[in-house]
């Protein structure tokens, strides 16, 4: 099929439509949105009713049902890459003849989700495509066969590694990959991103990504993880702003207290939890979380959410 004069989008496992929310706010529109999931597709097609909409396992249709888009957008299961997963994914196409490994067909089927992204750019050829994933899909054993085989069909990329609490007022941390393909005939789009920074010598910055190793640019956020932000002036360690988790909360909401749930959190958590409330909570919101006496907030973890 012909593509439109103006920018039209594929959503490939669109969920409920983050990706297709901001395809749209940039001005393009979203002409098909696909999912396995009912419930997704629903929620998808609440959100953008004038979107075609299609309910199907993904990886078993053919791409040539589809109309031709200018982009494709996708977000490809993720679930088995990730190390929340608590199992290393170097060596996933590895077997130990000592240790032998049970093979999991619904784990490998997952990862296999990112081959329809090259099923899907060979039959509709689209100017761009966009996939979002977590960072460690960069150690799957296939990666770099899956990236030659999109190089094969035409397309260069670039992999943007980027955490989601400095993309404007999005409350929340998660690390990403996106990697982005385009036309090799096509000029190659702007992915440098400088979230604006405070930098105690030069003001208000446009800060610059700065990797720890230059000769490995793949990673997660953080003084201690692979790179930081700085400024482009003096140089120093500066942390873009962002918007706190506590503003997407609802207070009045009833729910179970940390304390007298049935299942403990971790201690790691609870620490997590007590230096955020600390950080960025008004006194209000402690006092809500501690009671009115805020003198001892700081006492143990497990003293301090058992009231």
């Amino acid at each position: 099929m012909k593509k439109k004069s103006y920018i039209t989008v594929t959503d490939q496992f669109c969920g409920c439509g983050g990706s297709s929310s901001g395809a749209s706010q940039a001005g393009c529109e979203i002409v098909m949105a696909i999912n396995h999931w009912e419930r997704a597709v629903e929620t998808h097609n609440t959100n953008f009713p004038d979107t075609a909409h299609d309910c199907v396992d993904i990886s078993a249709c053919d791409p040539c049902r589809y109309p031709s888009t200018d982009i494709l957008i996708t977000s490809p299961e993720c679930t088995n890459h990730s190390l929340a997963r608590g199992k290393k994914r170097k060596n996933l196409g590895q077997m130990d003849l000592f240790n032998p490994q049970t093979i999991d067909p619904a784990e490998s089927r997952s990862r296999a989700t990112l081959w329809d992204v090259v099923r899907f750019s060979e039959v509709h050829q689209y100017n761009f495509v966009v996939v979002e994933n977590v960072v460690e899909v960069h150690h799957w054993i296939l990666f770099d066969s899956w990236l030659n085989a999109m190089h094969s069909l035409g397309y260069d990329h670039e992999a943007v590694f980027f955490n989601s609490m400095f993309a404007g007022s999005t409350p929340q941390s998660r690390d990403r990959v996106y990697i982005v393909f385009w036309r090799k005939n096509n000029p190659k789009p702007n992915l440098s991103f400088t979230p604006l920074a405070h930098c105690s010598e030069c003001g208000e910055v446009e800060a610059i990504q700065s990797w720890k190793n230059p000769f490995k640019k793949w990673g997660r956020y953080g003084k201690r993880n692979q790179y930081v932000y700085r400024c482009p002036s003096c140089a120093q360690v500066v942390e873009p702003y962002y918007t706190p988790a506590h503003t997407a909360i609802d207070w009045s909401y009833p729910s179970t207290k940390v304390g007298e749930r049935k299942r403990p959190l971790k201690p790691a958590t609870l620490e997590r939890i007590r230096k955020g409330l600390e950080k960025f909570c008004s006194p209000v919101l402690v006092e809500t979380a501690y009671g009115k006496d805020t003198s001892n907030r700081v006492r143990s973890v497990e003293g301090a959410y058992s009231q």
